[in-house]
């Protein structure tokens, strides 16, 4: 994904009302070195990739989900939770809007589409 992979900070205090979302990169930079930080968030991006796959496998109706993933000290990304319904709309309030137009042009295409470009993990264009 450019520019941004879908990232929502959670802290215990903003945990009810929802978290407040912010760019990839400004998540990541104060612990992953701006050489590494690509790689890294392909890695995140493979991980999403691969729980969509497998949980279509056994939800099919579902179109998108919403996967919430936290990193540890050492870098090691766990899943929190997964969403079948998740809030698209947080994503607007980025001020670069990409990652908002990107989700909500995977959400209009047809559903046989979208599993589609799911299975091969690619993104709608």
């Amino acid at each position: 994904m450019s520019e941004g992979l879908p990232c929502r900070t959670r802290s215990l205090p903003t945990i009810i009302t929802g978290g407040k979302p912010l760019p990839a990169d400004t998540l990541l930079s104060p612990a992953v070195h701006a050489g590494k930080r690509a790689g890294y968030k392909r890695r995140l991006e493979g991980l999403a990739l691969r729980v969509s796959r497998h949980l279509s496998a056994y939800f099919p109706r579902f179109r998108a989900y919403g996967i919430d993933i936290g990193i540890d000290r050492s870098l090691k990304p766990w899943i929190i939770e997964v969403n079948s319904r998740p809030d698209r709309s947080i994503f607007n309030t980025l001020s670069d809007k990409r990652m908002y137009r990107k989700i909500m042009a995977y959400s209009r295409l047809p559903k046989a589409k979208a599993h589609q470009a799911r299975r091969a993990g690619r993104r709608p264009s």
